[in-house]
């Protein structure tokens, strides 16, 4: 009887996952019970979504390994350091996948910082009961790779009294961000990032994907030495990778002057059915001196951006950067073609290619594109992210609330200069479960993922849905 309740439960979650990511459910309830070999070594880490794009980590879950194995690590306390605790979880070693047992805020002493060196992570905070845990005052670095983070707030802060670090004049928040991402294979479904005093986030890694994240509020501190530096998502790349390096898909940008995102160098990027709203510049554009980007960058809504919605910027010598706009909805208007749309409020500055011919790096088509992944219209973007994006977006925290009753719904508000200004950290309910994990966690499953995987993926829909 319990073995037939199982496959009823993975028969209507494979229905509910087809439904999700716009597949038919037949086509994806095949697949999902019809897992062959070449499937297990290839299939994504989140089931029903696009392909590449650091989709295909295996992360936390083990199963680069034959047989499957890894360790579960349990956050039990709200306590930043110590025994059972989220930082520790994150400094543990080898292939892990950290569950909560406990909800709430866990808030860092000033300054901060976790360093994740250990590749082969998962963290898991679907898992959390409640309305979830938010991390407060911590930075983190990833330097690992094949990483998955899922359901988390990050909120980096603004503690202490700035002070210059060098002879520039740079203090310690000049490089205070939420995550610093120098790892390849990384996933990042479902996090809210906010209060940084630079960028939110900053990534320098390959195959990165940023899917349904909310990026709200980065602070306009007077604490950074260049004075106000409200600032989103930057894409970089030190390797000059161009495949399917980084994906930011169905994210929404709130209160962030800038990097709504901004990518530069010689990078392969898709910018897909992304909302930005009460900013100065929207998505931009940066060659660097080693070149430009294969960009593609379409079906995205900008609500007041009141300066430049799209912002092009080359550098006449490294123009070998293939980027394409497809339609946008700006201001409440579909601009199919957003190269000849004008110089403003859509700021697109055409150089001159390598051999000197002009519009080199204007692609008619887009360089890159998503496997697996049905486009939205932008007429219907803002309506279907709205529930669907964010930490928890069934259970939001006070300060989500407060930017989707008033920036979500009119696209203005002001920028707040400090966590004071913004209302203070939310408070989160401290609530205490017992996971009942399976007991063959790293046993696989008929679909291809272990147990542990398929009750991720349950806790997934439970605060999808």
């Amino acid at each position: 009887m319990k073995d037939s309740l199982i496959k009823v439960s993975f028969l209507l979650l494979a229905l509910s996952l087809g439904s999700c990511s716009g597949q038919s459910s037949h086509s994806f309830l095949y697949q999902w019970l019809k897992a062959d070999e070449k499937t297990l070594a290839n299939q994504g880490i989140v089931p029903g979504l696009y392909q590449g794009f650091g989709m295909q980590t295996t992360a936390g879950s083990g199963r680069h390994l034959n047989p499957p194995k890894a360790k579960i690590l349990k956050v039990t306390t709200l306590k930043p350091f110590g025994p059972g605790s989220y930082y520790q979880a994150l400094k543990a070693e080898g292939p892990r996948t950290i569950v909560f047992e406990v909800s709430g805020a866990i808030k860092y002493p000033e300054q901060s910082t976790v360093v994740i060196n250990s590749d082969y992570l998962t963290v898991a905070g679907q898992t959390a009961p409640g309305k979830g845990v938010a991390i407060y005052g911590l930075q983190h670095v990833v330097r690992a790779n094949h990483v998955l983070f899922e359901h988390l707030r990050f909120r980096a802060g603004d503690m202490g009294t700035a002070k210059k670090v060098n002879k520039k004049g740079w203090t310690q928040f000049s490089e205070w961000d939420c995550f610093k991402i120098g790892g390849d294979y990384i996933v990042f479904k479902n996090c809210t990032f906010s209060w940084a005093t630079d960028e939110l986030v900053q990534t320098t890694g390959n195959h990165i994907s940023f899917y349904r994240c909310l990026f709200m509020e980065g602070l306009n501190s007077p604490k950074h030495h260049k004075g106000q530096h409200s600032k989103g998502l930057i894409l970089f790349n030190q390797s000059g990778y161009d495949g399917d390096s980084l994906a930011v898909i169905q994210n929404i940008f709130l209160s962030c002057q800038d990097r709504n995102p901004q990518l530069g160098g010689p990078i392969g990027v898709v910018i897909v059915n992304n909302f930005i709203a009460n900013a100065k510049f929207g998505i931009g554009v940066v060659h660097s001196p080693k070149g430009g980007p294969k960009a593609t960058i379409t079906h995205n809504v900008m609500q007041n951006v009141w300066k430049n919605p799209l912002r092009y910027v080359p550098r006449p010598a490294h123009t070998r950067g293939q980027v394409y706009f497809g339609p946008h909805l700006i201001y409440g208007t579909l601009i199919e073609s957003p190269w000849t749309y004008g110089q403003k409020p859509i700021f697109l500055r055409e150089a001159p290619g390598w051999e000197g011919k002009p519009g080199y790096n204007r692609a008619e088509e887009p360089p890159l594109n998503l496997v697996n992944y049905t486009m939205l219209s932008v007429q219907d973007l803002k309506p279907f992210l709205e529930d669907k994006v964010g930490a928890f977006p069934k259970q939001r925290d006070a300060s989500e609330l407060r930017l989707f009753s008033t920036v979500w719904k009119n696209g203005e508000g002001a920028i707040p200069k400090s966590v004071e200004e913004a209302g203070g950290w939310p408070q989160l309910p401290e609530l205490q479960v017992k996971l009942d994990v399976p007991s063959k966690p790293f046993e696989l499953a008929a679909n291809g993922y272990t147990h542990l995987e398929n009750f991720l993926t349950m806790h997934r829909l439970s605060v999808e849905q």
